[in-house]
């Protein structure tokens, strides 16, 4: 939840599949929307599961996650997981 000062609108795409590990939802997104640059990508991957000690997040859904990154949502067709994990690629403006 605390990226180096330096990461600051460096990265083209920040991918995770791991937000539901979060302890600090709106810290996690604040950092990592700080750290894509203007016009880059945040791909997020999530499982829609039961929260546990080491998943806190449990029962995401897209309008949650929407409401928490405030990026414009980009409709790209993706693969199924094998996982069963549900993604989102967001643009930041």
């Amino acid at each position: 939840d605390e990226l180096p000062k330096e990461w600051t609108g460096k990265f083209g795409v920040v991918f995770s599949n791991s937000f539901d590990h979060s302890m600090d939802p709106q810290r996690t997104a604040s950092e990592w929307i700080r750290i894509v640059r203007p016009g880059g990508i945040l791909i997020v991957l999530w499982a829609e599961a039961e929260p546990t000690e080491a998943d806190p997040l449990g029962d995401l859904s897209e309008d949650y996650l929407l409401g928490l990154f405030r990026l414009r949502k980009l409709n790209i067709p993706f693969q199924k997981s094998v996982c069963g994990y549900k993604e989102m690629f967001l643009i930041r403006d």
